[in-house]
């Protein structure tokens, strides 16, 4: 990377939102004109002297220097100045009354503007008009060159200044000097830490309320992010106490605050961030609502199994048949059961049946793989769930409590991966009316965020479920759904290398050398010839990342 110290000349865009800026620039050292690209920048204008960090890349556009870090020197000329004025940024001013200005106050011209203003009528064509805009101007443009100063006191990236200003404009360094933590909440890619930091360097004490307030917050977070919605009062005041060094009086009477002010609840011995406990809440009350509403039953139903048993070749076993009863018997209901248990022969059956009633159905996965896998195997027309609700990032969900999913049925294939927010989303969409089916394995690792739905779902004996458990024959020839299966019931794994058609393997390797020159072999040779498959459509998964051979960079 190098660093450039330029003047810039003009500018070709700027983008306000997002900072981004093409411009003419002349490199200081070498006066050669060059074009500069940048991102995050505040509020650049002509005459400005910059340095800057960036590469130098080559594009359709030609050769240009691109950087995401500078910073705003002062004027090292007259002549600066002059570009500066007279660029366009000031209203009424060109670069004759511009050079006109600098020509008469000299080295005094920036004083002059900033302390003395009325001064610059001394100089010819320069009317009250004038002054009063340049001098606006002016300040507006040297609170953003301070917001600029202070923040990159603390470390602060252009991009982190750049969404500080556009929350809190020109009042930025204030907010922030009465309250350093309120960034937390406002501006994304700031964490608690990081304010911290910057409030104890500003002489902020270990026991402001503000802070105990701030990482009471930061402590039920980081519990989120763990999967919590809440953590026991005692449990949140240890935390509170480790991360703080505060003690636990202090951190009671804030707490206390908190709950006061609704902005965190207590239920019993169990703290909630209020967005989760609502979330919760909302998602119990939805379901029993689906549970209580009663759907029609289905006349002949053993001769319609057995139609689609003849028409598919199958033969579904007395729980698979249980499911298909059941998601016609209840609103709602929960298929479940491990790898190779007939999950999705199960779903296809009762997809089957619902069309022939005719009923629009909707579904819908929590990822993209999954929601293709979903069509794939049923026929439907899956989408992931915050396509099928129609998320849009500034906005929220289009289908939401005011405006109802228009299907008769939702299936959600995958429901172990959902978050208890998600849950939340999806089933403030839905109508009492509506069928709803979840299907998910309850042994799959807990979805990524607060809440774990299915097991709490089946645990709770609310929701109508049906655990598959028999393994089907195409299945118990795969080594992996056995050992699935095995380390579920807690009984040991086998391993036979050299079992005809197995798909499950345990390699020693002495050392990583060895295990990489493995994994190579493997993913390059073995596995494509064996089952005809391409090396991208191989899968390695590794505990680390850096610095060994078998790291994921060095992979």
């Amino acid at each position: 990377m190098d660093t450039l110290t330029f003047t810039i000349e003009s500018i070709r865009y700027h983008n306000k939102d997002n900072g981004y800026t093409v411009i003419e620039a002349k490199n200081e050292k070498t006066l050669k004109t060059f074009t500069a690209v940048g991102t995050n920048m505040l509020d650049p204008a002509i005459g400005m002297k910059i340095s800057a960090t960036g590469d130098w890349t080559k594009n359709d556009y030609g050769k240009q220097f691109k950087f995401t870090d500078y910073t705003e020197e002062d004027f090292n000329s007259n002549q600066g100045l002059i570009n500066y004025l007279g660029g366009g940024f000031f209203k009424g001013i060109g670069p004759a009354i511009a050079k006109k200005i600098v020509d008469y106050f000299g080295d005094e011209t920036v004083n002059v503007i900033e302390n003395e203003p009325e001064r610059l009528s001394e100089v010819k064509r320069v009317s009250n008009k004038i002054i009063d805009s340049l001098t606006a101007k002016w300040k507006e443009h040297k609170c953003v060159f301070d917001i600029m100063l202070f923040f990159k006191e603390y470390n602060f990236s252009n991009s982190l200044i750049l969404k500080i200003y556009r929350k809190y404009d020109r009042d930025a360094v204030s907010i922030i000097k009465n309250n350093p933590y309120v960034m937390v909440e406002d501006i994304d890619g700031i964490g608690f830490k990081k304010a911290d930091d910057i409030a104890l360097n500003m002489g902020f004490d270990k026991c402001d309320e503000k802070r105990i307030y701030a990482g009471i917050k930061y402590v039920l977070t980081l519990a989120t992010e763990d999967g919590h919605t809440f953590l026991y009062y005692d449990t949140l005041l240890d935390e509170t106490r480790k991360i703080l060094g505060v003690n636990d009086s202090i951190t009671i009477n804030v707490l206390t605050d908190l709950i006061n002010d609704g902005e965190i609840i207590k239920i019993d011995e169990k703290i909630f961030l209020t967005q989760f406990y609502r979330a919760e809440k909302n998602v119990a009350e939805k379901i029993l609502a689906i549970n209580d509403f009663k759907p029609y039953k289905t006349e002949n139903l053993p001769k319609t199994i057995e139609d689609i048993e003849n028409e598919n070749g199958i033969k579904f076993n007395e729980l698979q048949r249980k499911a298909i009863n059941l998601s016609l018997e209840s609103n709602i209901m929960i298929l479940t059961g491990g790898p190779g248990t007939g999950k999705t022969t199960t779903l296809s059956g009762i997809i089957q049946i619902l069309k022939s009633l005719g009923m629009h159905i909707g579904a819908a996965a929590p990822t993209g793989k999954a929601a293709k896998r979903m069509t794939e195997v049923t026929g439907l027309n899956a989408k992931t769930i915050h396509r099928l609700l129609i998320y849009n990032p500034y906005s929220g969900y289009n289908y939401n409590e005011d405006n109802l999913l228009p299907y008769d049925v939702v299936i959600i294939d995958e429901i172990s991966m959902v978050n208890i927010l998600l849950m939340n989303s999806l089933l403030k969409a839905i109508t009492p009316g509506t069928k709803l089916i979840l299907v998910g394995d309850a042994d799959q690792l807990p979805a990524i965020g607060p809440g774990n739905v299915l097991a709490d779902c089946i645990e709770s004996k609310i929701i109508p479920t049906v655990c598959l458990t028999e393994i089907f024959r195409q299945a118990e020839d795969s080594e992996i759904i056995l050992n699935a299966h095995a380390i579920n019931n807690g009984k040991p794994i086998k391993v036979s290398n050299k079992k005809p058609n197995n798909n499950f393997f345990f390699i020693t390797k002495g050392d990583m050398d060895s295990i990489s020159d493995e994994i190579m072999s493997l993913v390059t040779t073995r596995l494509p010839n064996k089952y005809g498959v391409q090396p991208k459509d191989i899968q390695v998964l590794t505990p680390m990342r850096k610095y060994t051979p078998v790291g994921s960079d060095e992979l």
